[in-house]
């Protein structure tokens, strides 16, 4: 079962980009984010009712929820499907790689750790290929501009792991992100409405597609596919869970390829290269005693081998997860993301 999960979720997140860029015909990028984080906030709001756990947010919470909201639940959805649709899903899934070496390099200069030697070298192998990969999309025509915007994703996502992890880990994860993403299409929704339209060319074949694409990013890859990610992390531990988001990239250019994509031999080695890196980082990791807290974001990474913060940091990703109420105390400090 615990596998079976996992396959399901890397292939939500994994194709949560091809969706995007489904919906981008009819609809722009801030209405396919709102409704997104809408259908996530309705599919834990319901999941929050039936298991009725104690809420645990207080007033202290405010500040870093909003910042987490903004970082984490707000920008990511709105930026990723504007890219999609400029550039193709596969490099803005691909980008999804970054998530774990971003969180690394966050927790340098804001905790004042380091990876081991052997982290070390895995994350430059990471990111010689990641180079690679960009470099050939630029040459491709990425404006530097778009590469910017999809390197900030996953750099709030870090971000928001760090607050969370400093100032919200008595928090219920499931309460946390219910909260967030509510937030977040209450910010977004009103926005899109003033601000943009639907295609007026549009087909009902094209609205039909739409809204079933959108309905799943947010029912499926935003609110249940972060619930079952949490599932994973309570039974499996983190670890076993955080290899989804190291899968993502593959499945991503998987589906772009089913859609018809360009894509080269290159690419794929870059990708399976990203991987493999990660691989290495996460070496013999699931020997580590799993954290006391779980993450309430979705992309994971091994604990490094230095402090107990670190461990718990390293773990996580940059957008929200929820889990009941019996398993808030395994909070730890990040998409989408797909």
């Amino acid at each position: 079962m615990p596998y079976l999960l996992f396959l399901l979720i890397c292939t939500v997140w994994g194709g949560s980009f091809i969706l995007m860029k489904k919906a981008n015909p009819v609809l722009e990028a801030i209405t396919i984010g709102g409704w997104r984080v809408a259908g996530g906030a309705i599919a834990l709001g319901l999941i929050f009712w039936w298991l009725g756990p104690s809420r645990t947010l207080r007033r202290k919470h405010l500040g870093p929820l909003v910042i987490v909201t903004l970082l984490g639940f707000t920008w990511p959805y709105v930026v990723q499907p504007w890219l999609v649709e400029r550039n193709g899903s596969f490099i803005v899934g691909g980008s999804v790689s970054l998530n774990p070496l971003m969180t690394i390099f966050i927790a340098i200069p804001l905790l004042g750790v380091w990876p081991t030697q052997r982290q070390f070298w895995g994350v430059l192998a990471a990111l010689s290929f990641l180079i690679v990969l960009f470099a050939g999309e630029i040459h491709k025509n990425l404006p530097l501009l778009d590469l910017a915007v999809l390197i900030s994703v996953p750099l709030g996502y870090a971000f928001s792991n760090v607050i969370i992890r400093r100032t919200m880990k008595d928090a219920n994860p499931l309460e946390l992100t219910l909260v967030a993403l509510a937030a977040a299409a209450l910010i977004l929704l009103p926005l899109a409405w003033f601000t943009e339209s639907a295609a007026p060319d549009a087909t009902r074949i094209d609205w039909i597609t739409a809204i079933g694409a959108v309905a799943i990013l947010g029912v499926a890859g935003t609110g249940l596919a972060m619930y079952g990610f949490n599932i994973l992390i309570r039974d499996q531990g983190p670890l076993f869970a955080g290899m989804v988001t190291n899968l993502v990239p593959l499945w991503a250019f998987y589906w772009a390829w089913l859609d018809g994509e360009p894509l080269t031999l290159l690419q794929l080695v870059c990708v399976v290269g990203v991987l493999a890196s990660v691989l290495v980082v996460q070496y013999r990791a699931a020997g580590a005693k799993s954290p006391a807290h779980a993450p309430v974001a979705t992309s994971a990474i091994p604990p490094l081998e230095v402090t107990d913060e670190a461990k718990e940091l390293v773990t996580v990703r940059s957008v929200s997860t929820s889990m009941p109420a019996p398993a808030r105390e395994q909070l730890a400090a990040g998409g989408e993301n797909g």
